[in-house]
Order: structure tokens, then sequence, then C-alpha cells
């Protein structure tokens, strides 16, 4: 498309071409004949240069440019504009941002920005900057206040899969609006502070893959209406906080743009894979009667499987508690790389909606129970690497998975068990150290991740249905989703 095609609509006030994947080429000096109000042109090729003739748009309220081809830097005069809603995500804008003025919503993922963070302004509610180069320090952004009457408005913040290196700031009391916080996949080191536990409103929480180290603060206790803490993927030592179990529903008061009272479901998602925690896996876990992803894999844990893994209600030491079985709403439970002892509980067939389990790499004995070859949404399972005997349960669902579910376990025969691996159970290859691979346990996560999001949505539909009616918790929920496939995949 050209400028001829643009020649007429004098009064036109809102430009949508999205999915069409058309290409449009405009002299630099072009201006049209129109004032818009809303422009999209995502999918559309428009760059490589950014579109001068923007700023011939007085009244420009939403654009949103992602995946246009656009390379060069953001002139200095775009951020002068009063657009509300800015979308550049998915492109290779280069470039430095001092500052983000006016914009309410700011999606600029998915670039080659770099330098060091930008200030923003108190009015901006959502700013996406992951996936770009931006290094130095948090504490720029985050500290430096303007005056002591200004509020911060900002709920949504995701500056993941960046350069940022040094410690978090202190200065989270100023941030108190937030609801989902992404700091993933930087250099960040040292501690959590304690100010973080004034993040009242956070309902989602990613730290995973950075360099942080030291035990979880109480002071998070306060964050009480988390749904999603993933802390994974860091040297994180101490024991899993008993405190952790009081994340459960209720209802908060939120201190966001809109002052309201909403329902939080409590914690859904607890990752803390990779870490060095120790001790024994906390009782206190029972009251997470909402929990849908439990990993603690490849950590330093000790003692049983909690019975009250099935309904939260009740624990017991020295075995796998039968209690684990009433957890009915877990979908993905991943205890591997410890050293847990005793046996699979004998009502885990009783945990219907199950779609990936990983006890594997542990010190588990016993049978395999029958039960478990009736959870009809299994889609993974790795009990390898144990100390498990008897036959395999016979059962279409659990027959059809690869021996390597079961290998490395000395006493264990029947079928998957046949061919290379022998009946018996023995591998043919060494068996590998106990914390090994860290990769493998993200190999593992990927079967999860990829078929888990809709039947995660659908399946949980009955609890999720309070989110429906706050935007806050679920953009924050669903975002969750939409990381990990991107992670997993990316």
């Amino acid at each position: 498309m050209s400028e001829k095609h643009f020649a007429n609509p004098t009064s036109l006030e809102e430009l949508n071409a999205t999915p069409n994947l058309f290409t449009l080429q405009v002299s630099s000096n072009w201006t049209p004949p129109f004032q818009l109000r809303k422009l999209c042109l995502a999918g559309c090729f428009i760059g490589p240069q950014f579109p001068a003739w923007l700023q011939t748009q007085k009244y420009l309220e939403k654009l949103r440019l992602q995946k246009t081809g656009l390379s060069s830097a953001i002139p200095a005069w775009f951020w002068t504009t009063s657009c509300d809603v800015v979308d550049l995500s998915q492109n290779q804008i280069i470039g430095v941002i001092a500052r983000i003025h006016y914009s309410s919503g700011v999606f600029l993922g998915s670039n080659n920005f770099t330098g060091p963070l930008p200030q923003i302004s108190s009015d901006v509610t959502e700013l996406i900057l992951s996936n770009n180069l931006y290094r130095g320090s948090l504490s720029p952004m985050f500290c430096q206040r303007r005056n002591d009457k200004e509020v911060n408005l900002l709920e949504d913040l995701d500056i993941s899969g960046n350069l940022l290196s040094g410690e978090l700031p202190n200065c989270w009391m100023y941030w108190i609006g937030l609801t989902r916080l992404d700091l993933g996949n930087n250099n960040l080191t040292r501690h959590i502070p304690n100010p973080m536990g004034s993040l009242f409103c956070l309902g989602s929480l990613h730290l995973r893959n950075n360099h942080m180290s030291g035990d979880v603060p109480v002071s998070l206790k306060n964050c009480s209406s988390l749904m999603v803490l993933d802390l994974s993927e860091n040297e994180f030592t101490g024991s899993i906080p008993e405190w952790i179990g009081n994340f459960s529903g209720k209802l908060i008061k939120m201190f966001s743009v809109h002052e309201q009272i909403v329902y939080t479901p409590g914690l859904m998602v607890l990752v803390l894979h990779s870490n060095k925690f120790n001790g024994s896996i906390p009782l206190e876990l029972y009251h997470l009667d909402s929990l849908q992803i439990l990993d603690l894999g490849n950590n330093n844990l000790f003692g049983t499987i909690p019975r009250c893994f099935g309904n939260f209600s009740r624990m017991v030491k020295h075995a796998i508690p039968e209690e684990i079985t009433g957890l009915h709403g877990l979908i993905f439970l991943n205890l591997s790389h410890n050293h847990l002892q005793g046996k699979i509980p004998v009502k885990i067939g009783d945990m219907k909606s199950m779609e990936s389990l990983d006890l594997s790499m542990n010190r588990l004995s016993g049978v395999i129970p029958q039960g478990l070859a009736n959870i009809s949404f299994l889609s993974f399972l790795n009990l390898s690497y144990n100390n498990l005997s008897g036959k395999i349960p016979s059962g279409t669902q659990i027959q059809g998975f690869s021996p390597l579910s079961f290998i490395g376990n000395p006493e264990l025969y029947g079928a998957p068990l046949t061919g290379d691996f022998g009946e018996d159970g023995k591998p043919k290859g060494p068996i590998p150290d106990n914390h090994d691979g860290e990769d493998s346990g993200w190999i593992d996560m990927k079967w999860l991740y990829l078929g888990m999001p809709w039947g995660f949505v659908v399946g949980f539909w009955a609890i999720l249905a309070p989110l429906a009616f706050n935007g806050d918790w679920r953009h924050a929920y669903f975002q969750f989703l939409d990381e990990m496939k991107h992670k997993l995949l990316g």
C-alpha cells in the first residue's frame, strides 16, 4: 500500500490492518490527510525506518506496530506524544530510551534496546521491556523519587531476559500497586530484600534463572495474594518456608488505579526447582488447596513425600503419605533429583487431574500402585532411578510410556521394560549421578508446559472464574502461561 490509497479518507480516525501481511510504502515527508486516534498495523511491514509521518498525528491514543520490521532507533519526538498505549514489541528496534512519558501501557519486548533502564512516568500502568539488551542496576528505575506525594500506578512490569546485574533494590514501598513482577533471566545477585514484602497486591513474582542466594525472607509472607511464585534456577538455601502455606484464597483490597476488593484464589503455581533448598517438605503446604503446579525438583530435600499432597489436610513422615492423593486439582508434580524415601501412595490413582508426574532420582521403594494406570490425563511420567520393585502395573495408559520412565530400578520388571532395557529394569549403560543433570529437569518441564496450557485453563475455570471480573489478576495469570510457552520454545 502506498500514499495514493490514503488520499481521500480525510475523516479517518481508526486504521486497523491486522492481520494482513501487506507492505506500507510511503515517502519520508508524507503528511497524511487524516488524524488518527487508533493505529494497528501489527504484522504488516513498514520498516526498517521508524515512520516519520506519525509525528503529524496529534491525537493518537493507541499505537500497535508489533512485528512490523522496524530496526531503527525511536526518534526523541515520539516520547513527547500523548499516546496512551504503545506496542512496538517483536521488532529489532535499537537505541537507548532515557524516559517514557505519558503512556499508560508500553510494550517494547523482544527488541534490541540497550543502555540502562529508562525512567518512567508515574502514570505508566503496564511496562514490558523483556528480551532486550538492557544492562546495569535496577535502582535508578525504582528508587528515584520525584516527590513524596507522587503515586506510581505501575501494575505490570516485565524486564526479564536482559543483562541486568547487581542486587534487588530496597525501595519497593514506592510500587505497592504491582500485581506482576518478572525479573527472570538476568544476572541479578544476592538476596531478596525485606522491603519486597511491601508488595501487598503482588499476584505473580518471577525471579527465575538469576544468581540470587540466601534464605527466602520472612517479609515475603506479606505478599499474601500471590498466585504464581517462581524462584527457580538460583542458589537459594535453607528450608522451604512454612509460611508459604498461608497463601490461600482470600478477599484483598487492591491499591491500584481503581481501589477495590477482589478475590484471589491463593497460590496456584510454586516453582522452586534447581536451587539449594534442604530439609523436608513443610507440612504447612497442605493449606494450598488451589495449587496446580508444584515443582521442587533438583534441590537437597529429604524425608518422605507428604501424604497431604493429596488433599493437603494432613502429613506424616517416613513414607510418601497417602494424603497426597487427596489433592485432586494438582496437574503437575515434580519432586525429582532430591533424597526422598518411602513408597508411592497407594491412592495416587485418585489424582485424576494429574498430567505430569516426576519422582525420578530419589530413593523411593516398594511397588508402583496399580491406580497410577488409571490416571487418564497423565501425559508425562518419570519414576526412573529409584529403588522401586515388582511388576509395572498393566494398563494402556502406563504401558504407553517410554522405558526411560522406569529405568534405574533394578528390581522393577514388565512392559514397557523390554528390549534394550531388559525386563529386570536394569538399564544398559551408566546410571547418572542424582544431581548430575540440571537440564533434564527442564526437559521434563517442557513435556508438561507444551501440552498443558489449554487443559490447565479449561480444567480449572471454576477456580479462575473470579479472575474474569478483574483485569489486574487475569492479565497476571494468563501472561504467566504465555511466558512459559515462549521460554520453553524460544
